[in-house]
């Protein structure tokens, strides 16, 4: 599978090689965070009415990810977003 890159706002990137998922920029976050579908939690809320999605990753951990994007760049964000989730799902499956 090739590298998908999806850049959000001035600082932040998703890069999954359909292995691993790592995620910079987050909130409150230096550097990125590495994330394997077999140990990750993420949870998807949709853009509310100010256009504003959040990503959550591994909100039982004490280093919870949380990345809010604009609604234009959660377009472009959820193909990667849904393959993630897939493979958490075929992960907790295995």
């Amino acid at each position: 599978m090739e590298m998908q890159e999806v850049r959000v706002g001035e600082r932040g990137l998703f890069a999954w090689d359909g292995r691993i998922l790592e995620v910079f920029g987050a909130l409150k976050a230096s550097g990125s965070r590495r994330f394997h579908p077999s140990v990750t939690e993420l949870r998807i809320q949709e853009p509310d009415n100010k256009g504003r999605a959040a990503i959550t990753l591994n909100w039982h951990d004490a280093t919870t990810t949380i990345v809010q994007v604009e609604a234009e760049e959660f377009a472009r964000l959820r193909p990667l977003l849904d393959e993630f989730a897939a493979a958490i799902q075929a992960a907790q499956q295995s």
